[in-house]
């Protein structure tokens, strides 16, 4: 992620609203939220998102299946206050994605308050990002 190793040490999955699935880094660095289109009565359970990097900017985000893609810099201890330092460049980077990234995102069934997944994600930006790997997160 933007030139960085990412590995997620924490996933939790928001169901009220959209869905929200946040990839939380281990130590700081770089997080990932992804904002899924929700069907009405819908759930992840054996879903699979997927966005072509073909979507056009000026179709609706309630129209696509992922609306939005956002990256950005996460300090986690002591959360957005962090006396921790990264590269000052890093600190307060946020990044949002609505078109021109490419994902396939794939949920199993969700039981006992979690849900795998498995996600490859490619992003439009210089340093070429990618996310690729499987993930359980917590259903909130």
């Amino acid at each position: 992620m933007k030139g960085t190793n990412f590995v997620s040490a924490k996933a939790t999955l928001g169901e009220s609203g959209d869905f929200r699935l946040f990839l939380e880094p281990g130590k700081d660095g770089f997080a990932l939220s992804i904002i899924l289109n929700r069907e009405r009565g819908g759930t992840v359970s054996g879903r699979t998102f997927i966005a072509s990097v073909s979507a056009t900017p000026d179709s609706p985000p309630q129209s696509r299946a992922v609306k939005e893609i956002i990256v950005h810099y996460y300090q986690v201890s002591g959360g957005w206050h962090s006396t921790a330092d990264p590269t000052p460049k890093d600190i307060g980077f946020m990044k949002e994605y609505r078109t021109g990234f490419a994902m396939y995102l794939e949920f199993g069934q969700v039981t006992d308050g979690q849900v795998t997944g498995r996600i490859d994600l490619r992003l439009p930006d210089v340093e070429g990002s990618s996310v690729a790997g499987v993930f359980t997160a917590k259903v909130q």
